[in-house]
């Protein structure tokens, strides 16, 4: 659900284009050798395998495509073995999916970005708040998360429906879970969350 999630995310987002998606090493590495992403999002904990051996094997295939790790550890010496393997950033699954796509959009052959909590540290209650936030977003559908980010901005029920194809009654059957798996009860809370992880849409 969160792989789906995310990748609708990206997907939307300006500059940036999902050309596919797998959760295990082998059907992956087949799918990133045939389409040669310029980015590949390496989730560690994937079916039975690490993300780690993922890494590894794109890179006996040749040249490696820039690489950020996504994963909700912290262990300073993960870190270091994912730089060690060629991995360009190393993400945790709790940050803002603004931040993540502004990292995405950093990266450069032979980089690193250093983990914000690696150079700053961070508030325990703050770390859980995120986490809890992390969990709450990765809970909702992909159709959902469409919704979101259309029901975060000033647009009527019924414009906000035509952009997404769907009717009325529908967009209110997705809010009302929306809002329940988020826990809000109004909508000034739902735009605050959707701006603090940049998932509001714009017009057009």
């Amino acid at each position: 659900m969160f792989r789906l999630g995310l990748q609708s995310i990206i997907d939307g987002a300006e500059g940036f284009s999902v050309v596919g998606g797998s959760d295990s090493v082998m059907k992956a590495s087949a799918e990133i050798h045939k389409s040669k992403p310029d980015i590949v999002l390496c989730d560690l904990q994937l079916r039975g395998e690490s993300g780690l051996r993922l890494i590894q094997t794109l890179r006996k295939m040749g040249p490696l495509p820039l690489i950020a790790v996504l994963t909700s550890h912290d262990d300073p010496r993960l870190v270091a073995q994912c730089k060690k393997e060629g991995a360009n950033a190393f993400i945790r699954k709790d940050q803002p999916v603004l931040e993540v796509l502004e990292q995405l959009g950093k990266l450069e052959p032979g980089g690193w970005i250093r983990p914000a909590f690696l150079r700053d540290g961070e508030d325990p209650k703050l770390a859980k708040g995120k986490r809890a936030e992390f969990a709450a977003l990765s809970a909702l559908s992909p159709r959902e998360l469409d919704c979101l980010k259309w029901l975060a901005t000033d647009l009527k029920e019924e414009e906000a429906a035509e952009r997404l194809h769907i009717s009325v009654h529908t967009l209110k059957n997705h809010r009302k879970s929306i809002y329940k798996k988020l826990g809000f009860d109004t909508k000034s809370a739902l735009v605050r969350f959707c701006h603090t992880h940049g998932l509001s849409s714009t017009r057009s």
